[in-house]
């Protein structure tokens, strides 16, 4: 049985920095509309950041932040974003990613 749930969020202090051993993180939270808050941090490439960004449709990740979309996550992990509405961009399925990465 899985604990996953899918909530309403909004994109809070999505950023991306280097961190102390030089590789780059998308770090922000997911404000819910629950009252919940969760945080991801990605060590992440370009391709990453790219599919992140399609889920908003937008060509800056600062334009990412206030945005709205749904998020299906467990307490301790975020596995799927999804734009607010179908036509406003394309899902990211983070566990599909990660897991194509770990065969590799």
């Amino acid at each position: 049985m899985s604990d996953e749930k899918r909530s309403l969020a909004k994109c809070s202090g999505f950023d991306a920095m280097l961190e102390n051993h030089g590789c780059v993180v998308l770090a922000g939270s997911f404000d819910y509309e629950d009252g919940g808050s969760q945080g991801l941090g990605y060590v992440i490439n370009a391709a990453f950041l790219r599919e992140f960004m399609r889920v908003f449709n937008v060509e800056r990740l600062q334009q990412v932040n206030g945005r709205s979309c749904w998020v299906t996550h467990s307490y301790n992990n975020i596995s799927k974003v999804e734009p607010l509405h179908k036509a406003d961009g394309k899902t990211f399925d983070i566990k599909a990613w990660s897991d194509a990465l770990k065969e590799k």
